[in-house]
């Protein structure tokens, strides 16, 4: 069964509203980037870091995919950060160049790369999507609120712990799922408002944000 109209107008909205923050930072001159436009050009400022072929502008970016992720836990955001900086070696980073340039990109491959504080599915998973944002979509802790929801959902698939998700075979291919059905539902439903899979992530995170659990499973359920 399709979305019906009334899910597509609220999920729209919520696409439209997604309000986290649009940060980055600046490691050469020591500042913080607040001013992208959109979120669009934010993905591709972290984007051109992390895809670049200088060690020191890759490092910049992986921190950046951290710095942003912690947007809203300031006193976890920098600690992080530093610690990912401080801890992260040339042999890392040059793995994940590597593995950039010569293979097929997904969780498993950036988690052998070994990176620091890049090992489970929530931070790695924003790499992905930094990486390629039509493709690619978070996994956020958060969304496992779903797997509670009295409608079935494909979130009842996810295996988790306490306070992490890690990489695993059954978790890389749930992964892989919620990619196909993030994509799929800005393909079918939401091409008017010009939302990408990340898009339509941001809704469902928004939405989960604000408990409206059951919506979003009925939502992902009709999709």
């Amino acid at each position: 069964m399709p979305l019906s109209t009334t899910q597509q107008k609220t999920m729209a909205s919520a696409i439209q509203d997604y309000d986290f923050p649009m940060v980055a930072y600046d490691f050469v001159s020591d500042n913080v980037l607040n001013d992208f436009v959109n979120y669009q050009e934010l993905e591709r400022f972290i984007q051109s870091q992390l895809t670049s072929d200088v060690l020191s502008e890759v490092r910049d970016g992986l921190s950046n995919v951290l710095y942003w992720g912690y947007a809203t836990s300031k006193g976890r955001q920098s600690h992080r950060v530093e610690l990912f900086r401080s801890s992260v070696t040339e042999t890392q980073l040059r793995s994940f160049m590597a593995h950039l340039s010569s293979r097929e990109v997904n969780l498993q491959a950036v988690k052998q790369c070994k990176l620091p504080q890049l090992s489970n599915i929530s931070f790695v998973s924003k790499v992905l999507m930094f990486l390629d944002p039509e493709r690619f979509v978070t996994l956020d802790l958060q969304l496992r609120k779903l797997k509670q929801a009295e409608t079935e959902n494909l979130f009842r698939g996810l295996k988790d712990q306490r306070t992490s998700l890690r990489i695993t075979k059954v978790n890389e291919n749930f992964y892989r799922q919620w990619c196909e059905t993030c994509r799929y539902m800005a393909e079918s439903y939401f091409v008017d408002i010009g939302a990408r899979a990340v898009d339509v992530e941001r809704g469902i995170f928004s939405l989960v944000r604000r408990g409206e659990i059951d919506f979003v499973a009925g939502c992902l359920a009709s999709a």
